[in-house]
C-alpha cells in the first residue's frame, strides 16, 4: 500500500515510470528482506534522480490532438507498443500509463480521444489492450495501427518462444517474485495516478459538471455491484444514454 500510494503521488509530479517501477521493486524487495535502511537509501537516490531529471509536463488541450492525425512515425508507435507489452504487469489496465505517457505526453493523441479508445475497447469483443490499436490508428493510421499492435504483442510471443526453459526456471526464484510484486504494486499507483489525470480531463470537458459527477457514480456503482461480462458493455452503454439526456 504504501510503495502503490508514493508511485501514485511521484506520478502526479511528473516522476517518469523509468524511475518509479525499478524503484518500487527494489523497495518491496529490500524491506521484504529486513534490509530496510537500504531501502530508504533507494528512495533518496530515486528522488534524487527525479530532481535531476525532472522535465515540466506539457498539458495537452482537452478534446484536440496537437499533431495531424496519420502523421507520427510508425517507429515511434513500434517503440510505445513495445514499452506497453514489455511493462505490462497485471493485465491490459496496467499498460494504459505507458501508453498515455507517449499518446498523450507528446501530443499524438488528446486525453479525450484517449478516453474513447478506452470505452471502445471495452464494448468491443477484443481485449483491452485493443485501446492501443486505436491509438496507433488515431497517430499514424493503418500503418500506425498495425505497428503499435505488433509491438503490444511481440514481447510476449517472443519470451514464450526463446526463452521458455529459462522462465520456468525463474519463476521459482523467490528473489524475482518479490521484485515483480514491487513492480505490481508501483503498477497499481501508475493506475490510480492516471486516473485521476483523466478524470480530471473528462471534468474539465464535460458541459456540466454535476451530471458527469453523477454519470461517474453510477458507473462506478454498477461495475463494482454487478459482477458480469457484460457490465462494462451496459455502463458505456448507459453512461452514453445518459450523457446523450444530460447534454444534449
Amino acid at each position: 500500500m504504501a510503495i502503490a500510494s508514493g508511485s501514485a503521488v511521484a506520478t502526479l509530479l511528473g516522476v517518469s515510470f523509468w524511475i518509479v517501477l525499478p524503484s518500487a521493486a527494489l523497495v518491496y524487495f529490500l524491506a521484504t528482506t529486513d534490509r530496510r535502511a537500504a531501502a530508504v537509501a533507494v528512495i533518496g537516490t530515486a528522488a534524487t534522480i527525479a530532481l535531476l531529471v525532472h522535465r515540466p509536463v506539457i498539458a495537452v488541450a482537452p478534446g484536440a490532438a496537437v499533431v495531424t492525425n496519420g502523421s507520427v512515425e510508425l517507429a515511434l508507435l513500434l517503440v510505445a507498443g513495445l514499452k506497453a507489452g514489455l511493462l505490462t504487469f497485471g493485465g491490459a489496465y496496467a499498460a494504459i500509463p505507458f501508453v498515455r505517457e507517449d499518446a498523450v505526453g507528446r501530443g499524438w493523441v488528446s486525453d479525450g480521444q484517449f478516453l474513447d479508445g478506452l470505452a471502445l475497447s471495452g464494448i468491443i469483443p477484443a481485449p483491452l489492450i485493443m485501446f492501443t490499436t486505436f491509438v496507433g490508428f488515431q497517430a499514424g493510421g493503418l500503418g500506425g495501427a498495425l505497428a503499435i499492435t505488433i509491438g503490444v504483442f511481440l514481447p510476449a510471443f517472443a519470451f514464450g518462444m526463446a526463452f521458455f526453459d529459462r522462465l520456468e526456471r525463474a519463476i521459482e526464484d523467490r528473489r524475482l517474485h518479490c521484485l515483480l510484486e514491487g513492480v505490481a504494486a508501483g503498477v497499481v499507483g501508475l493506475i490510480v495516478a492516471t486516473t485521476i489525470d483523466l478524470g480530471s480531463d473528462a471534468a474539465r470537458s464535460a458541459p456540466s459538471l454535476p451530471p458527469a459527477a453523477a454519470i461517474f457514480a453510477g458507473a462506478l456503482a454498477l461495475l463494482y455491484l454487478w459482477r458480469s461480462k457484460l457490465c462494462v458493455l451496459a455502463v458505456i452503454l448507459a453512461s452514453a444514454a445518459s450523457g446523450l439526456i444530460a447534454f444534449d
